[in-house]
């Protein structure tokens, strides 16, 4: 179904006649373009919809260090390049063959847009190769981080580690980065969907129209008896049959879990694992 069908069938929940086009001058119409994107993410968000997931690999961006100079506060980098960075963050060196000790986490102080000061920083050993590489990481607590892709609505697996899995805490979602101790990532997500693509999966349209009624209706009509009754009816039974009917269609089975995980650990000593 379409974005102006979808309307159209919010609309009818309504009562409300039908409209031509969402640009169309009217009160219906209006509602209809303020309303549909963030209804249709909201209801992207609230299950493992199949059809809108999308799976994505990844690896960290290293960029080369291009010259090293001393500097009173610590080592400056000179990159010859825009780096990118802020006073304040973070970086990660590896593969620095001629300092050795550079190698490891900094912070930095921006001295331009193309050289940064590594703080504190010393250098340990004779002889200077202007080699390794850095990336930028988060400032504490996790060691890299991944940009999230443009169109992820909500981030289901890492690494085959799944949101909610309380046997693993292995990522972590902070605005548009994803923190993990992994230098790779293998991402699953619900993915954003562009407001003129079609929706194919019946059930999550009709869930959508729903939902997307009951918005409508607080700002064409206000709220109602009616608003109510439509908010009830997509919570206790339309959606609720979307979600079942699309979960059995992608039951994920499951492997044996590690020998040494929590959930083991805890049955073996009879209550919750204590280390």
């Amino acid at each position: 179904m379409t974005q102006l069908e979808l309307c159209n069938v919010a609309l009818a929940h309504l009562g409300q006649a039908r409209i031509a086009a969402i640009g169309d001058a009217n009160a219906s119409a209006r509602a209809c373009d303020l309303h549909y994107e963030p209804v249709l993410k909201e209801v992207l968000r609230s299950h493992r919809w199949n059809f809108a997931v999308k799976r994505h690999n990844a690896s960290l961006v290293w960029m080369d260090l291009d010259g090293f100079s001393d500097d009173s506060g610590g080592i400056q980098v000179d990159q010859g390049s825009p780096h990118g960075l802020a006073t304040g963050d973070r970086i990660h060196i590896r593969n620095n063959t001629s300092q050795k000790g550079l190698n490891g986490s900094w912070s930095v102080t921006v001295a331009d847009s193309t050289a940064f000061i590594l703080d504190e920083a010393v250098f340990t050993e004779t002889g200077l190769t202007e080699d390794g590489e850095f990336v930028k990481v988060p400032k504490f607590g996790w060691s890299y981080q991944f940009d999230l892709p443009e169109d992820c609505l909500r981030v289901l697996e890492v690494n085959d580690s799944e949101a909610g899995d309380w046997i693993s805490e292995e990522w972590v979602v902070e605005g548009r980065k994803l923190l993990t101790n992994a230098s790779t990532l293998r991402l699953v997500y619900i993915r954003d969907l562009e407001s003129d693509e079609a929706l194919t999966d019946s059930l999550f349209a009709q869930a959508f129209a729903l939902k997307l009624a009951v918005a409508l209706s607080e700002t064409i009509r206000g709220t109602t008896n009616k608003t109510s009754d439509l908010l009830t009816a997509y919570q206790n039974v339309t959606a609720p049959l979307a979600r079942r009917v699309d979960a059995n269609e992608g039951r994920r089975r499951k492997g044996l879990l590690p020998f040494n995980s929590l959930a083991l650990r805890a049955r073996r000593h009879g209550g919750p694992f204590r280390p």
